[in-house]
């Protein structure tokens, strides 16, 4: 083959990485845009508070030289009702630990706090409750190595603010003082 035979060949190559070039360029910019897209339909991120909105931190209720039972609850949740009645009677009869309830209707939007208020009244809820989602409280429980695994779900917190169990579903409040107090005497 001689130089002239492959003269026709280059500018067909200079037309192919061109339109590779083309291809590349668009092709880049809709997976831009799609991952964008993608974010506008993720869920938003929720910060943890108080159900009268005022922000709050995981971590100021937990290692304050007592113990934390915290009740993870949704309105949606058909064992959740049981699981808070439970944990009202926790409240009533055990003053050794401090007994949150975090209320995962953050999972449902703006209807959220709505359902949380009403699920709070209609169950005569007694201990305070913090407002989140599941995805948050998964998060938190992250650097723990835990996930929650759904609702009703109890996690205790030692007194030195350590995850020393996770319950999941409606444990009675017998089952909670046994636990804290079977871990202190195996502890001294």
């Amino acid at each position: 083959m001689n130089a002239s035979q492959h003269t026709p060949m280059i500018p067909q190559m200079q037309n192919v990485h061109r339109r590779t070039g083309q291809f590349m360029a668009k092709t880049t910019a809709l997976i831009i845009t799609l991952m964008a897209g993608l974010s506008l339909f993720s869920a938003p991120a929720l910060a943890l508070s108080d159900m009268q909105g005022k922000p709050q931190k995981f971590s100021d209720f937990i290692g304050k030289g007592q113990w934390t039972v915290f009740e993870v609850w949704s309105s949606q949740c058909p064992a959740c009702p049981d699981a808070v009645f439970y944990m009202n009677n926790l409240k009533k009869r055990y003053a050794k630990a401090q007994l949150i309830g975090i209320s995962v209707d953050g999972d449902y939007g703006a209807e959220g706090p709505t359902l949380a208020k009403r699920f709070i009244t209609q169950h005569e809820i007694s201990f305070p409750t913090l407002y989140s989602s599941t995805a948050e409280v998964d998060e938190w429980l992250g650097q723990y190595s835990e996930v929650l695994f759904g609702t009703p779900s109890v996690l205790f917190f030692n007194p030195q603010g350590e995850l020393s169990n996770i319950e999941v579903g409606a444990i009675i409040s017998q089952d909670v003082i046994d636990f804290i107090e079977q871990t202190e005497n195996n502890s001294r």
